[in-house]
């Protein structure tokens, strides 16, 4: 699955900062430093990674830690994620963006199903359809997988890189980028055993950077 990943993504390295820096050795800023996207079904999540440094970090969550592209909210609908984006960028002046998913995400296995359950919902439905093309490629990609266990994970690791992938689209984040006065990281968080990994853009992987459980680094 890693080599996959590395041909599917095609980062380039400047763009993505020390993710242990940041973590834990980041002094206080007010106003925060960074922006940490995370999935809204896991708010210990932003908790956990936030613990050592709270003042450090501006919070906001998308269902499965997605953000889309920035034509996406052309319709001026549903745009919160959007415009904390912009705002943490153009006003906060965060130097790191982070997007960090997660393990057992239902909202990743939603993308994978491509379909609600029971009555249309307008807003789900929209967000729906706006995943499709991540359930695409997971379907183009990873259908190899014949555990489901697994092909869930590769796609909670793909929402991370598509995630970041989409940040390139928005001109206040391209354009601090390419004055190195930004820096993106993806992570990703296993929730059994506590463990946090960091994609590494040059190995085209995820790599543990820490232990949650006894506070070990990776």
């Amino acid at each position: 699955m890693q080599p996959l990943l590395e041909n599917l993504h095609r980062f380039r390295p400047e763009s993505f900062g020390v993710a242990r820096d940041l973590l834990q050795h980041a002094p206080l800023h007010e106003p925060p430093a960074a922006l940490l996207v995370t999935c809204a079904d896991a708010g210990l999540l932003a908790e956990l990674l936030t613990q050592t440094n709270p003042e450090g970090f501006c919070l906001a969550s998308g269902l499965g830690t997605f953000v889309p592209p920035a034509g996406a909210f052309a319709d001026g609908n549903d745009d919160s994620l959007a415009a904390t984006l912009d705002y943490a960028v153009r006003v906060l002046h965060v130097r790191d963006i982070v997007v960090c998913g997660h393990s057992r995400c239902c909202a990743t296995a939603t993308i994978l199903r491509g379909s609600l359950p029971g009555a249309p919902r307008d807003y789900l439905s929209r967000w729906l359809q706006r995943t499709a093309p991540l359930r695409d490629l997971i379907l183009a990609h990873y259908m190899h997988l014949t555990d489901p266990a697994q092909r869930q994970r590769a796609a909670e690791q793909e929402t991370v890189l598509v995630s970041l992938e989409h940040l390139f689209t928005y001109p206040c984040v391209r354009e601090r980028l390419d004055r190195g006065a930004l820096h993106l990281h993806g992570w990703f968080f296993d929730t059994p055993t506590g463990e946090l990994f960091v994609y590494n853009p040059a190995a085209g992987r995820f790599e543990l950077l820490m232990t949650f459980a006894d506070g070990r680094c990776g």
